[in-house]
């Protein structure tokens, strides 16, 4: 069965007027988020076998401190690829490069932006169980992390209604959890 993984960007640095939107970086607090989530995803076996992640610097700088977490040069490392079409998406689009995919993909993670990817991993959860959908609902902070198995065995045939989604991680939730 097939995984998906719908992550919205770690914490964004807004401190710059002379930057524009999509040249934003992380701040400290997105910079640390990334990482623990990197080393999660790893001490889970959760490490996906493509990451599709927009072209802002935030996104690939999220992207690129977590997979700093994983074995460099790893067999099992992910093919990255950043899409000018993932920045500011909503989800049709988000969908429609999914089923871009190539099918030997078995996990997927899209690396993306507010409001597109909570929308997302919104109408995924919508068919499935009542309170993981309340609690994507109630906020989908920056970091956040959507995992959801395909139903058919296709890419190309994905959609909201083709997805379950079962499980919902925060940045807090991890950082709660290695305190205990």
């Amino acid at each position: 069965m097939k995984t998906l993984i719908l992550m919205r960007h770690a914490k964004s640095d807004w401190g710059s007027d002379e930057l524009t939107d999509i040249e934003r970086p992380l701040n400290d607090r997105g910079r640390r988020a990334s990482s623990l989530i990197g080393k999660y995803l790893f001490d889970q076996n959760l490490v996906p076998d493509l990451i599709l992640v927009s072209a802002a610097v935030r996104t690939r700088e999220t992207v690129h401190l977590m997979t700093d977490e994983w074995s460099v040069g790893d067999p099992a490392t992910p093919r990255i690829v950043p899409l000018d079409d993932l920045y500011l998406a909503q989800p049709a689009a988000l969908l429609t490069e999914l089923r871009k995919v190539d099918e030997k993909a078995a996990s997927v993670m899209i690396v993306a932006h507010n409001p597109g990817i909570a929308d997302l991993a919104r109408q995924i959860a919508m068919h499935g169980d009542r309170d993981l959908h309340a609690e994507i609902c109630l906020k989908y902070p920056t970091g956040a992390l959507t995992f959801c198995k395909l139903k058919s065995g296709d890419w190309s045939r994905a959609k909201a209604k083709a997805l379950d989604s079962y499980s919902f991680i925060r940045p807090k939730d991890l950082v709660e959890n290695s305190r205990n």
